[in-house]
């Protein structure tokens, strides 16, 4: 196995503002985008643009059915008469359970693939650090969830305050509101000015996965990824880094940004038995060919 890139968002270019083809009510662009290190081989062999995307701000989580995963419990003082209209007087307290997410629905990533003839690829997170945060003089963070991976996603579980909840409440009714959710993302990206090159032998490379396969079953793509990272680092595989024409081996290789280009590569021992999902869904499950 040899092979050399300098695919990854680059790291010489500035954030755009991802385009509003197709993306409907849409008050701002929904998308910070970064271009592929790689675009300018990529358009001398016809091949569309490919961009690196993160979400503007964080979204709502979805369970499989597509269902925002979201729940507000409410603690009251005492039970409801049933002469009163509200309860609103009676909130002592509400649990706030939500998942937040770096993720464009399908839908919405499918219809701007199409009005763009571009690709699009979440940022892989080596950390994202999710945060509640209620806005004012001196803003507080009420919870925070650090997350990896692309489309990173955080489960928060939080106790509020009664005001807090009244602005939670106000925030469903499309009021403003003081609360927010933001995430700190940090991820690798590629010069334009350096190429990297992996080498490795795929028989090697068979037998260190194979004595690591779960007894379970098949691998998980968040497993895998952290094979390959111990590849690197066992030097199963190695990273030849040339900067201004001289080539040398990489001493720190970025696992974030090298495993996409040996995913595309692996089946030649793997197989992705999840092929209907995108090739960078955590959901993913591969397994050995047989020898």
């Amino acid at each position: 196995m040899s092979s050399t890139t300098t695919e990854g968002p680059s790291g010489n270019a500035d954030w755009e503002a991802g385009p509003k083809e197709g993306l409907k009510d849409a008050a701002s662009p929904p998308l910070l985008l970064l271009p592929d290190a790689e675009n300018n081989a990529r358009k001398d062999k016809g091949l569309p643009p490919r961009w690196h995307y993160l979400p503007r701000s964080p979204g709502l989580g979805a369970n499989a059915a597509g269902d925002p995963v979201f729940s507000l419990t409410l603690v009251l003082e005492r039970q409801p008469a049933p002469d009163e209209a509200s309860v609103t007087p009676l909130i002592r307290q509400g649990v706030l359970n939500f998942e937040a997410a770096l993720t464009l629905d399908p839908p919405v990533l499918e219809t701007l693939t199409a009005a763009t003839l571009n690709e699009y690829q979440p940022i892989f997170a080596r950390r994202a650090v999710f945060g509640l945060w209620r806005q004012g003089d001196d803003d507080t963070a009420l919870a925070s969830v650090t997350a990896t991976g692309s489309g990173a996603k955080a489960a928060f579980s939080v106790t509020l305050t009664r005001d807090d909840t009244l602005e939670v409440l106000a925030a469903l009714q499309g009021e403003e509101c003081d609360l927010s959710v933001q995430a700190d993302v940090t991820f690798g990206v590629v010069r334009d000015d350096q190429k990297v090159r992996l080498f490795g032998y795929w028989a090697e490379a068979y037998d260190f996965l194979e004595e690591r396969l779960p007894p379970s079953g098949p691998m998980t793509l968040v497993d895998l990824r952290g094979h390959f990272a111990a590849m690197l680092t066992e030097r199963v595989l190695t990273v030849y880094q040339t900067v201004n024409g001289r080539e040398n081996v990489a001493d720190a290789p970025d696992p974030d940004i090298l495993s996409p280009v040996f995913l595309r590569l692996s089946s030649v021992i793997l197989n992705r038995e999840t092929a209907e999902r995108d090739s960078q869904d955590t959901e993913n499950l591969y397994t050995l060919r047989a020898r």
